[in-house]
């Protein structure tokens, strides 16, 4: 399932969704939705990736995860700062 599921919490999700014998309507707009909250993660970084060109920035926000986005915004914000 992860050579097909990009996102960790969608994997968890998706196997009680099937091992319940849920439609296929209602796995695909769990999905969506589980899934969706990485649309605003790419959205609020166009600004920090702005510098680069069009193929590296959109292979960064596509590849983005929880975990770098929360690092970027931390490394971020602590640079505004003047912490790091």
């Amino acid at each position: 399932m992860l050579l097909i599921i990009y996102s960790g919490s969608l994997q968890f999700a998706l196997m009680s969704l099937i091992s319940s014998n849920n439609t296929i309507l209602l796995i695909t707009l769990l999905s969506v939705s589980i899934s969706f909250r990485q649309v605003f993660y790419g959205i609020g970084l166009f600004d920090k990736y702005k510098e680069l060109d069009s193929i590296k920035k959109n292979y960064s926000i596509f590849a983005l995860t929880d975990e770098s986005y929360s690092l970027i915004s931390f490394l971020d914000l602590n640079r505004s700062n003047g912490k790091i």
